[in-house]
């Protein structure tokens, strides 16, 4: 049978032959589709690629073979899913590759990630995970497909790469450098001709090749550089390293004495035994190089800060649409998001920008057609849809080859611009209504001719003068012709009018010829095309009659009708030229009101101000005809007595003041009570000015006051050399932080019934260079009153807070560490909120560690700000103590209204609790106030064991004192921190004063705080 037949036969054979050959085809099939998923999967195996997808209809997640190994993961017994996969991510970058996958879902956007992962070995490999969502007809995602790939070894291997290209770079900058040789046993450098030249010199100037360190750092090396250098040279003597090598940069010096910078590379050669024999080294000038990287960095910086400074947004996007750089005004401009930003694509932000026009098809064609067309600029302006206006350009930027790189646009707003354009048109348009409708004189003169070329009605009125005969007249015609209102120079003064803020006072002469005064307001305007001077004239006659009125109640102060104390100094100058040439004696009384606060505070300011003119008067009363009284300021008066026959004189008036002034007040129906003290000085040699006796007179005040009040004093000589005292302790004490002086001790509070320390007090002390250690006591009046105790107080709670950091970290840190404020530092509660912050957030320390000791006097003065500020401070956890409680002007209200935590009771109560019982009395009172309002108590003073076991008898749980320990420096009690416990033994004993247990006062809120570790 030929072959056509067998043909033929096959195919008209029995019907299972046709089954089998259709089997065959089927198993051909699957074979080649195995074939074809054994190499897919060998191509992943070699290529560290795994393939995934995750089907969204049946929560499904797929994963190929090579993905599996990639995971170091068993199929059989790993079932991957979204949750199961994101256990394997780093947890590092579990946030990163789950917003990726968001966004590729949400937003459409490419999913494309390189993250780390741990395989199941514990191995960290970082992988490479790309996909694609496939969405259903109505825009719900149906399919996740995409691959993973590890690039751990690639990553490596790239580092690899670039180590090596560094390296290569080394070896070719060195390979034109200057070599060298150094042998430890001659103790000489070796060089060549090309070592010279780097220093551009010759062996034959220096005197040979050889040379020694001495001689090679005298020539070459800046003084500076000879000890980096030496130590560099000594660590290569000394290594035992055969490897060891150096590479350094320092500063040389050039044959002509000029400064380059040396890139030096040396390695060391060791004998048998492993000492170093021999240095080989090599040399190059980097000087160039050094100027050029810094002139291109700061070519870089100034372009860089050009294009962000300014005023104009600016996008430069490159031949191939993308971003490449934009400044800050281009996206504020244009409101860009910053992920947009991100993109780089001019595709997504054109979409953007043109969301916001009001024909957004005429702009895309105007890119679209510049962007064809790279040759071509191009300028238009464009309308949003907010109503603002932008002026576009467009430039095409070509390297030096003329070939085009990228197209830079520049926008800018001149929404104003138009506004304005617009205003000013208005402007003209209402000038004639304007005209016609205001009160006050309106003049339109021409600047150049000087000319008046229109007027309103009511400036003709103003004037008297009809249209016509002012229009076209000089601008002298609004002058009355007195200096310096002359009628030639009118013009040039209505000029310098210009630049005056607000109006200027014109003199003026009517028609007729009457005097008055106007009010000018100049500006310049447009009129009919032209800019001209527009001049507005008010009548302010009564107001300057007015004035001359004012300016003889300016000499008195308003309240009391006294002089004031301008008027005060001018009559005290006066007086003393008179003393001087008639020989008499003049003295001066300084008086302060005593507690005169305390009136104000309690019945009121309106009070206030009646007692004040109450003193006045009686004052007055008191008082000569020619003597001057004035009132200086707040409670503060002062007489001047001049034509006296002696010092005397001054005494006797000064006692019948007070006895006037010590008399009560009847005020509203109230009897007040409300003393004065005097200070006198005298006209004499060591008062030879008004500014020296008002001096000398303010610090015999201040003595009569430090004395308790209600008295007068002279000042004497004793009081001068107390004055440069304190000015010279003031001179000393500015400095004193600068040098070092001042050191913060800390005195331990103590928890009565354990003996433990439960905090610590901060209390500055002054080493004092000559005077030795001075306490507070005798330096910081001196700071209040020279006005540094804000700087000193800000130091000494910065320090507390940095030596309360140093116990933390030690484990041994109290509960608090207490700092007193000063009420200066109140007057400024919104500095002081951010010094504390600051001392806070310097050290790291939490807040509750830190409490502010405060005493009666300064929460008294507490104005509303700074309630707030103690309000603000208190829910930070800063606790609030006050101190020396009980010595002020005490009050429940105050404790009512301030978020007070302790009160301490001051030691003049506790010194005599044993021996008095006025102060037993107040002391029990001031625990038992405590505990009724929930507030811890601290009894300060503490010196013996009687006064300890009754305060702890009366269920006082806190205390402070010399029976414990005295103020300590920081090293000191930090070693009695380390214990805690033991600062005296705790005994179960009935109090000597045997008057019955109290209740024990409350711990407060500190025994609630957390532990600082």
């Amino acid at each position: 049978m030929d072959t056509k037949d067998h043909l033929t036969a096959r195919a008209s054979g029995p019907p299972s032959g046709h089954h089998l050959s259709e089997r065959a085809g089927a198993a051909s099939i699957e074979e080649s589709l195995q074939a074809t998923q054994r190499m897919l999967a060998e191509a992943q195996a070699i290529a560290h690629l795994g393939g995934w997808e995750y089907d969204f209809t049946d929560d499904r997640l797929m994963w190929s073979d090579e993905t599996y190994r990639i995971f170091g993961l068993d199929p059989a017994t790993f079932t991957p899913s979204h949750e199961s996969v994101a256990a394997r991510i780093h947890p590092d970058d579990r946030e990163a590759v789950e917003s990726s996958y968001q966004a590729a879902i949400s937003e459409r956007c490419p999913h494309d990630i390189e993250c780390r992962i741990v395989r199941a070995d514990g191995v960290i490999r970082k992988i490479r995970a790309r996909g694609s969502t496939f969405y259903d007809s109505k825009g719900g995602p149906l399919r996740l497909i995409g691959s993973i790939q590890d690039v751990t070894d690639r990553q490596q291997m790239e580092e690899r790469l670039r180590s090596s290209q560094l390296q290569l770079a080394t070896a070719l900058e060195l390979t034109r450098a200057g070599p060298w040789e150094y042998d430890v046993a001659s103790n000489l450098f070796t060089f060549n001709d090309t070592f010279y030249a780097v220093f551009g010199t010759t062996a034959k100037e220096v005197g040979g090749y050889y040379m020694t360190p001495e001689e090679y750092a005298r020539r070459f090396v800046p003084a500076a550089e000879i000890p980096v250098i030496k130590g560099e040279m000594q660590l290569a003597l000394e290594t035992s390293d055969p490897d060891f090598s150096r590479e350094l940069e320092h500063d040389f010096l050039y044959a002509n004495g000029e400064v380059g910078v040396l890139a030096v590379k040396f390695r060391v050669i060791h004998d048998a035994t492993g000492r170093t024999v021999r240095t080989y080294g090599v040399n190059q000038d980097i000087t160039r190089f050094r100027r050029m990287e810094q002139e291109l960095t700061l070519s870089r910086a100034m372009s860089a800060a050009a294009v962000e400074c300014s005023v104009e947004g600016i996008l430069i996007v490159d031949k191939d649409k993308n971003v490449i750089s934009h400044n800050n005004v281009f996206q504020e401009m244009w409101r860009v998001p910053k992920w947009l930003m991100e993109w780089r694509t001019d595709e997504a932000l054109l979409k953007f920008v043109a969301s916001q026009l009001k024909s957004p098809e005429s702009s895309v064609a105007r890119i679209e057609y510049l962007y064809e067309h790279a040759n071509e600029t191009g300028h238009d302006k464009l309308e949003l849809k907010d109503g603002r206006v932008f002026d576009r350009d467009s430039v095409p930027l070509f390297d030096d080859n003329g070939q085009y790189l990228a197209r830079a646009w520049f926008f800018r707003d001149v929404t104003k611009r138009i506004c304005a354009e617009r205003t000013v048109r208005e402007s003209e348009e209402n000038l004639r209504t304007i005209f016609a409708s205001v009160r006050e004189g309106i003049f339109v003169m021409d600047p150049d001719a000087g000319k008046i070329v229109e007027v309103n009605p009511a400036g003709c009125e103003m004037f008297g003068y009809a249209r016509e005969e002012i229009v076209g007249s000089d601008v002298g015609l609004l002058s009355s012709g007195e200096e310096p209102f002359s009628q030639e120079g009118a013009l040039e003064l209505m000029r310098s009018g210009l630049s005056e803020s607000g109006e200027m006072d014109w003199h003026c002469r009517t028609r007729d010829g009457q005097l008055f005064w106007a009010a000018v307001a100049v500006q310049r305007a447009p009129f009919r095309g032209k800019l001209v001077l527009l001049a507005t004239l008010r009548d302010i006659t009564e107001r300057k009659q007015a004035e001359a009125t004012i300016a003889e109640l300016a000499r008195r102060d308003a309240l009391t009708g006294l002089a004031n104390r301008r008027v005060f100094v001018a009559d005290l100058r006066a007086g003393i030229a008179r003393a001087s040439r008639s020989k008499d004696y003049l003295a001066v009384l300084y008086m302060d009101l005593d507690h005169f606060k305390d009136v104000n505070d309690t019945l009121g300011h309106r009070v206030g101000d009646l007692l004040l003119k109450e003193v006045a008067s009686r004052i007055r009363k008191g008082v000569r005809d020619i003597d001057t009284v004035s009132r200086i300021g707040g409670d503060e008066f002062a007489v001047i007595a001049s034509s006296l026959t002696a010092p005397e004189d001054a005494a006797i008036l000064a006692e019948k003041l007070l006895s006037a002034l010590r008399e009560p007040y009847e005020i509203d129906g109230a009897a007040i009570r409300s003393g004065t003290s005097i200070g006198i000085a005298t006209f004499g040699a060591d008062s030879a000015d008004e500014d020296a006796l008002l001096a000398h007179a303010d610090v015999a005040l201040y003595r009569a006051k430090s004395e308790g009040g209600g008295i007068f004093k002279f000042f004497t000589d004793e009081m001068d050399r107390e004055v440069k005292h304190r000015v010279s302790l003031a001179t000393e004490l500015r400095s004193a932080i600068s040098l070092g002086q001042l050191e913060v001790y800390y005195q331990p509070e103590v928890n009565l019934n354990s003996g433990d320390i439960i905090g610590l007090e901060a209390l500055v002390r002054w080493h004092h260079p000559t005077k030795g250690l001075l306490t507070p006591n005798e330096f910081i009046p001196v700071a209040e009153k020279g006005g540094f105790i804000i700087d000193l107080g800000r130091w000494v709670l910065a320090e507390a807070c940095r030596q309360a950091r140093i116990w933390l970290d030690m484990e041994i840190a109290p509960e608090f560490v207490a700092v007193n404020l000063s009420a200066l530092q109140f007057k400024t509660p919104q500095e002081l909120e951010k010094d504390i912050t600051k001392a806070l957030s310097d050290n790291a320390l939490p807040p509750g560690i830190l409490e502010l000791e405060l005493t009666e006097s300064v929460l008294m003065q507490t104005s509303l700000r700074n309630s707030e500020c103690l309000n603000a401070l208190r829910e930070k956890g800063i606790g609030i103590a006050i101190d020396d409680f009980g010595t002020g002007y005490s009050s429940l209200d105050y404790l009512r209204r301030f978020p007070v935590e302790r009160i301490k009771i001051a030691q003049n109560f506790v010194a005599d609790i044993e021996s008095s019982h006025g102060d037993r009395t107040i002391v029990r009172a001031a625990l038992g106030l405590a505990r009724e309002l929930g507030l811890g108590a601290v009894a300060e003073g503490i010196e013996t064991h009687g006064q300890l076991m009754l305060l702890r008898s009366w269920g006082c749980r806190e205390g402070q004192g010399y029976y414990f320990a005295r103020p300590l420096p920081a090293g000191e009690v930090t070693q009695l921190l380390r214990t805690r416990h033991g600062l005296y033994a705790v005994k179960d004993e009935a109090s000597p004063g045997g008057e019955g247990e109290g209740a024990p006062c409350p711990e407060g809120v500190r025994a609630g705080r957390p532990s600082h570790y």
